[in-house]
């Protein structure tokens, strides 16, 4: 019976200690899958913040790039209307000079000449003698010689005298000398080439400036203003549109809309249909 109570006694206390061991493993193993489930969810933490952190590069180099494209075409527009502009002005500039050369060709004298260094009509035509013709009463030349040159001069004054007296050369050298040296009138200095007629040049015509937003006040719908109806300024075809259309269609409101670059105001009016 000792004997036995003994085996029972030992057979219990073995039985014991393989139960303690049993959840001592059993909770080792419990611990180690915790551990791996922790590891695993920080490690999907890490990739996904690597991942957004990735795509917010990208995106800011694609916004910066984005508006480094915009910021160069809005450069180039600018340059483009200062150079459209400057054209502008110097072509103005050298039409009102032509005007003002024309007005004083029409006037009787050349802004480009010297007015000093002009003669008159009369020398022009040879209505006195040569400076190397023999003096009619001087000390050069023969008699023979002078008798000839003052038989020879009358005889083309009598020949031609509507010609030397007509009312052309009467204008042009209004300051010239007859044969026997009697002044016609005031002398008058004349162009080297004498007085062109040129036809007189208008003016160029001035152009109104557009209405603005709030001087109109008659709307049309968009369909209508694509058809470019005559009542409006074709320049400014969107502000013909209401406040409310003006803000679905543009996405701002008129006065934020004029603020806009030039190209980028072109761009949306083209995609309406109403540039």
């Amino acid at each position: 019976s000792a004997a036995f109570a003994a085996a029972a006694s030992s057979a219990a206390f073995a039985a014991a200690a393989s139960s303690a061991a049993f959840a001592a493993a059993a909770s080792s193993a419990a611990f180690a899958a915790a551990a791996a489930a922790a590891a695993e969810t920080t490690r999907q933490a890490v990739e996904e913040e690597a991942a957004k952190r990735k795509a917010d590069e990208e995106a800011a180099a694609a916004n910066a790039a984005a508006a480094a494209d915009a910021e160069a075409k809005r450069q180039a527009a600018d340059k483009d209307a200062a150079a459209a502009a400057a054209a502008a002005a110097a072509a103005g500039a050298e039409r009102q000079a032509e005007i003002e050369r024309t007005s004083a060709r029409v006037a009787g004298r050349s802004v480009d000449e010297d007015p000093a260094e002009t003669t008159t009509a009369a020398e022009s035509v040879g209505a006195g003698p040569p400076a190397d013709a023999p003096d009619e009463e001087g000390d050069e030349g023969t008699t023979a010689e002078k008798d000839l040159y003052i038989r020879n001069r009358k005889s083309s004054n009598a020949a031609a005298p509507a010609r030397r007296m007509s009312e052309d050369d009467t204008n042009a050298g209004a300051g010239g000398r007859g044969p026997a040296g009697a002044r016609r009138g005031p002398k008058r200095a004349l162009p080297k080439h004498g007085v062109k007629t040129v036809p007189a040049v208008a003016a160029p015509p001035i152009v109104a400036d557009p209405p603005t937003a709030s001087e109109i006040t008659t709307f049309y719908p968009l369909s209508e203003l694509k058809a470019r109806p005559d009542t409006c300024d074709q320049r400014v075809l969107e502000l013909y549109l209401s406040p409310e259309d003006f803000q679905q269609h543009f996405g701002c409101d008129k006065e934020t809309f004029a603020h806009k670059p030039m190209w980028k105001r072109k761009e949306q009016k083209q995609a309406l249909g109403i540039f």
